[in-house]
């Protein structure tokens, strides 16, 4: 499924999530593309991403969160996903999905955390609160408190987690 996801927007690589599925319809069809969104869409909710700092390895991504990601970004374009009528666990799973993004938070993170401050600032301090255990030589450390700082405009940024 990752290499479908890949597929989807070869032209992306910032991202894990793509922005359009048009790449793999000309290339496999519009079934398959299909197939592979509605896949996705179900995807995320049967999958619970491991927070930056609770990871073995650093620095990796499990394809469950690319599958995920890519689940939830295209149910949010297509308007399946109203991020005010999430429950608060499928705020929780969608957060955990979030903050594992490359590059930055994914596009519907904002949404987010404006319809649900309290638990979204719940999973960043999390996150932070893990980063500040890490030991002294760990190379791989730029994880979700970087991504505050390049990224943390209003309402998901810093002052969340005061």
């Amino acid at each position: 499924m990752v290499e479908l996801i890949r597929e989807a927007d070869e032209k992306n690589s910032s991202q894990w999530t793509p922005s359009t599925w048009t790449d793999l319809e000309k290339k496999r069809g519009r079934w398959i593309a299909n197939a592979a969104r509605r896949g996705c869409k179900t995807f995320w909710r049967r999958f619970t991403p491991e927070l930056p700092h609770e990871k073995r390895e650093p620095n990796t991504t499990a394809n469950g969160i690319i599958v995920g990601l890519a689940g939830l970004q295209a149910a949010f374009d297509d308007g399946e996903i109203d991020a005010a009528h999430l429950t608060p666990d499928e705020v929780r799973l969608a957060s955990r999905y979030a903050v594992n993004e490359m590059n930055g938070f994914t596009r519907w993170f904002p949404s987010l955390a404006s319809a649900h401050p309290g638990i979204v600032g719940e999973i960043l301090s999390e996150c932070v609160q893990g980063e500040w255990l890490y030991s002294e030589d760990r190379k791989d450390v730029h994880d979700v408190l970087q991504r505050l700082v390049w990224h943390g405009e209003s309402p998901t940024g810093m002052e969340m987690l005061m």
